[in-house]
């Protein structure tokens, strides 16, 4: 199974050189630095049976190639699943669009995040409100049987 990985590393004190950022680049989706928090986070795509064997090997993986980056670091975050979580704060989809994307009210947005059984979960928070990746909804989209009407009383 194709499992998207993202492992965040910590201790990176001074910013990697070109030559160690385009190592890391031939072998990930994507690297950010924060400068602030003096921390890194890689990005990309593991093929393994298990969710735990996903997680694992990505731990491995990042520690081997930041060693043969010669970037000394620790992991402090792991983050591994079946759709790719690495959508920029930008792309990210909150109650309003998602009632667009669906054509519902924002509140009838809200009302299937909260209650239908198949709507994924919110990949971030701002402000309190929910966020979710555009192509978990996109997919929740083409699943969803729409019906019309209140229900029925019961």
């Amino acid at each position: 199974m194709r499992w998207y990985a993202r492992v965040t590393v910590a201790g990176v004190a001074t910013d990697p050189t070109e030559a160690q950022l385009a190592y890391l680049m031939t072998k990930l989706r994507s690297v950010a630095r924060d400068k602030v928090m003096q921390t890194l986070t890689l990005a990309w795509e593991i093929n393994e049976l298990s969710l735990a064997d996903a997680a694992t090997k990505a731990v491995s993986r990042a520690e081997k190639m930041l060693t043969e980056a010669g970037l000394p670091a620790r992991v402090v975050d792991v983050r591994v699943g079946d759709e790719d979580t690495s959508t920029e704060i930008d792309d990210l989809l909150g109650y309003a669009e998602i009632a667009v994307v669906l054509g519902v009210s924002r509140q009838r947005a809200a009302q299937l995040a909260k209650k239908h059984k198949d709507f994924p979960s919110p990949v971030a928070a701002l402000a309190g409100r929910p966020l979710f990746a555009p192509a978990s909804i996109a997919r929740f989209a083409e699943r969803w049987e729409r019906k019309t009407g209140r229900p029925p009383v019961a």
